[in-house]
């Protein structure tokens, strides 16, 4: 993992081998992810780009096109000491895909000086796996991945499993509410989040009131909250959300060639029936309360964002950086999952008996890898 550490570049300038730059400036493909695939065959070679061509177009990443044109690194680095997370939910075991995430939050954390993070989001409780959390930590470390804060490690900001917070997501959720950022939903039907929906699909997710909750004076609320099974819900923000994301650069609702349809805000449930938070809730208030400096996740939460920044402004609070970065996918071109046997780190230590260090550095430097006996 040092020698990983040693080829990131420095803070001052850096050089960039034409093989990533390439990597990095590579057209979408699948919605409005750059995709990196898990088999060679899969992918097409890269084609010559002029310098000219790259500065003019669009569809290459700002990061690429930053470096194409010679800007200093500094535009890549953060300029201190960087605090990453990576947050998985044991709802499965761990992936190529989700490691490889993993690797970009602890090798900035690690290069800058900072500190790397492992939180645990289990706040869907009906579909966790039971051994997946010790699974998780021991693939992490097989990895050479060791977290500066997090389960069995302790730290300042514990705890660090999402199920022993919700005392807090419970308490900034009604400041949402008395701040009239949110509303409380007496809906039958949506009181209670769907928990078999991915979470990423924000849009798709959450349902919708039908009752005009939003309109309910917040005393009747508070009174009528008292007796019935409610879920509290986004309102509307006062202006649409935007950020400036490391890799495609400014980004904001309206962005419809970069955000799918899917992406909402308004309406989208923070806290369930049950009084347990969402996903996006619970994520933003744990960053915040964690002190993460930047957010690098996988290009399909993208749509999530929006809600996120949302969210952020809501609170008062400064958002981290965000860094969307392309998917690993199969030879079909699909993303990688927890239910993809092939691509569990488990699998790949006991079937295919890879090394450790050979598949740190492929995910780094070469993640058209082959599997054995692709």
């Amino acid at each position: 993992m040092s020698r990983l550490l040693n080829q990131l570049p420095s803070r001052s300038r850096g050089y960039v081998c034409r093989s990533c730059l390439g990597r990095l400036s590579t057209r979408a493909t699948r919605h409005f992810s750059i995709t990196s695939g898990a088999y060679r065959k899969a992918l097409p070679r890269a084609s010559p780009i002029s310098t000219a061509s790259l500065f003019s177009s669009k569809s290459f990443s700002t990061t690429a096109i930053n470096l194409a044109k010679g800007h200093s690194t500094r535009e890549l680095l953060p300029s201190g000491p960087a605090r990453t997370r990576f947050a998985p939910s044991p709802t499965g075991y761990l992936h190529l895909g989700s490691l490889r995430t993993a690797l970009f939050n602890y090798l900035l954390a690690k290069r800058t000086g900072g500190q790397f993070l492992l939180r645990i989001e289990d706040t869907d409780q009906k579909r966790l796996v039971p051994d997946a959390e010790q699974r998780l930590c021991d693939d992490l470390r097989w990895a050479g991945i060791q977290w500066d804060e997090g389960p069995q490690v302790g730290g300042p900001y514990g705890p660090y499993k999402q199920s022993e917070r919700t005392p807090l997501y419970q308490k900034h959720a009604q400041e949402l509410v008395d701040a009239k950022a949110a509303f409380r939903c007496f809906c039958s039907s949506t009181a209670q989040a769907p928990v078999d929906v991915d979470a990423s699909l924000v849009g798709s997710a959450i349902g919708g009131c039908h009752s005009d909750c939003a309109s309910i004076p917040l005393e009747e609320s508070a009174e009528r909250a008292r007796n019935e099974k409610h879920a509290v819900r986004f309102g509307k923000p006062d202006k649409a959300p935007s950020w400036s994301d490391l890799v495609y650069g400014k980004v904001s609702l309206e962005s419809k060639k970069t955000l799918p349809q899917r992406a909402a805000v308004e309406g989208v449930i923070l806290l369930k029936g049950d009084g347990t938070p969402t996903y996006h809730l619970a994520n933003v208030i744990d960053d915040h309360y964690m002190k993460i400096t930047h957010v690098i996740r996988g290009t399909e939460w993208m749509s999530s964002t929006p809600l996120h920044a949302a969210l952020y402004n809501a609170f008062g609070w400064t958002p981290p950086a965000f860094a969307h970065v392309g998917l690993l996918t199969d030879k079909d071109q699909a993303k990688l999952s927890k239910r993809n046997f092939d691509t569990d780190i488990g699998a790949l230590k006991t079937i295919h008996g890879i090394l450790p260090e050979s598949l740190a550095r492929s995910l780094w430097s070469d993640p058209g890898f082959i599997l054995p006996n692709e």
